[in-house]
């Protein structure tokens, strides 16, 4: 997970955004199921984004977010289903 962290934390200054100071946690379940590689990045990012409301939770809500992020200034993007 500490590739992930460096990850969506490079994505997050990249896009603009702020990257909170504040310890952050995140909570993937379930528990039993490994988490492994990027394929969390982007809804981890968006979730800091909404949580520190730096997007509004609207634009957010109900919304399918499937992807990559990349480490330059294209970082956050998503797909609304």
């Amino acid at each position: 997970m500490q590739e992930s962290k460096e990850r969506v934390k490079t994505a997050i200054k990249n896009s603009g955004f702020a990257f909170p100071l504040r310890r952050i946690v995140i909570n993937l379940s379930p528990a039993d199921l490994r988490k492994e590689g990027p394929s969390f990045d982007l809804p981890i990012s968006v979730g800091i984004l909404a949580a520190t409301e730096q997007v509004k939770l609207e634009l957010v809500e109900e919304t399918l977010f499937l992807g990559e992020v990349l480490l330059d200034s294209r970082s956050i993007q998503g797909t609304n289903c």
